[in-house]
C-alpha cells in the first residue's frame, strides 16, 4: 500500500535527507511517486513520476527525486509513493494534487482505497486527468468544504471545523469495511493529517535556525520509523473512532482531534 511523509517547518527547509529516505523506505511502492512543495511567492509545485521511487535492485533513488531534494526549500514538502490500487499507473495519478479553494491551492495526497467514491462527480473544477479514488475523494472533501463557507453558519466556523467537518461526512457517506482513508492535506501555511487506518510517526527533528517535523507512514510496531537511530514517536488514533485529525504549523501541532462513528 502507498505510503505517506510530509515535512513542515517555520522556514524554509532543505528535505535533503528525508525524501530519499522515504524513498528507500518505500521501495515495495513500485508505482510512481511525488513531491509537492511551495515556492517562495507561495505558489505550490509539484514533481512526479510513474517511474519506480527506489529501484531495490539497482539500489538507486530516481535522479528527478534526488535533485529536487538537493535543490529545494519550503516549509512543507508532501511526499508520496504509489502503489496501484484504483487507476491506472501513469504520471496523472500520482500524488500530490492541487485544488484552489478558500482563496488559496492546496496539495493534497491519500494512503488508502476507496473505490466506492470513483462515481463521484463534481460540479466544480476535476483534477485534470485523474482516474483514481484519491482525487475523487480530494475533490469531494472541497466540495464539502465550500459548502460550508456558502452558508452563514459555515462562514463564522473555525479551518479546522471546516476540515473535520468535511472529513466526517466523507465517512457518513463512504465508511464501509474495506474503505481506508490517511492523507495529507497543505496550503503553504498550514497543514492537516488525517490518520485513520494505519499509524503515522513523528520526528521533531532540531536543526540550527528552528526545529521542524517529520511525519511518515513508513514505521513497525516497535516504534521506529524513518530511520534508525531517532526517537521517533508513535502516533494511533482511539479505538471506535473513524480517525484523528491533526492541524499543524511549522514544527507546533495546534490542535488534534478525534472523529467519532456515530456523530
Amino acid at each position: 500500500m502507498c505510503d505517506l511523509l510530509t515535512v513542515s517547518s517555520h522556514y524554509a527547509y532543505r528535505a535533503r535527507f528525508s525524501l530519499p529516505d522515504f524513498a528507500v523506505c518505500g521501495e515495495r511502492n513500485c508505482h510512481g511517486w511525488g513531491v509537492g512543495y511551495f515556492k517562495k511567492t507561495g505558489e505550490p509545485a509539484i514533481e512526479k513520476s510513474s517511474l519506480m521511487a527506489y529501484d531495490n535492485l539497482q539500489d538507486s533513488i530516481d535522479k528527478k527525486l534526488l535533485d529536487l531534494a538537493a535543490r529545494e526549500r519550503s516549509e512543507y514538502f508532501i511526499g508520496h509513493v504509489r502503489l496501484t490500487s484504483c487507476g491506472a499507473t501513469c504520471d496523472q495519478n500520482c500524488h500530490p494534487f492541487q485544488l484552489p479553494f478558500l482563496g488559496t491551492t492546496w496539495l493534497f495526497a491519500h494512503n488508502g482505497t476507496c473505490k466506492r467514491i470513483m462515481d463521484y462527480e463534481t460540479e466544480k473544477a476535476r483534477i485534470p486527468e485523474a482516474t483514481n479514488d484519491s482525487a475523487r475523494i480530494f475533490e469531494y472533501l472541497r466540495d464539502r468544504i465550500d459548502e460550508q463557507t456558502e452558508s452563514a453558519t459555515g462562514m463564522s466556523q473555525s479551518l479546522f471545523r471546516l476540515v473535520r467537518n468535511a472529513t466526517l461526512m466523507l465517512f457518513n457517506e463512504y465508511d464501509a469495511r474495506n474503505e481506508t482513508f490517511n492523507f495529507l492535506l497543505c496550503n503553504g501555511h498550514v497543514l492537516f493529517v488525517f490518520m485513520h487506518h494505519r499509524p503515522f510517526y513523528m520526528l521533531c527533528r532540531k536543526k540550527t535556525a528552528s526545529n521542524a517535523l517529520i511525519i511518515t507512514t513508513c514505521g513497525d510496531e516497535d516504534g521506529g520509523g524513518l530511520t534508525d537511530g531517532e526517537e521517533w514517536v508513535r502516533v494511533n488514533d482511539e479505538d471506535r473512532s473513524y480517525g484523528s485529525l491533526h492541524m499543524i504549523s511549522g514544527d507546533t501541532v495546534l490542535h488534534s482531534e478525534e472523529i467519532h462513528r456515530g456523530e
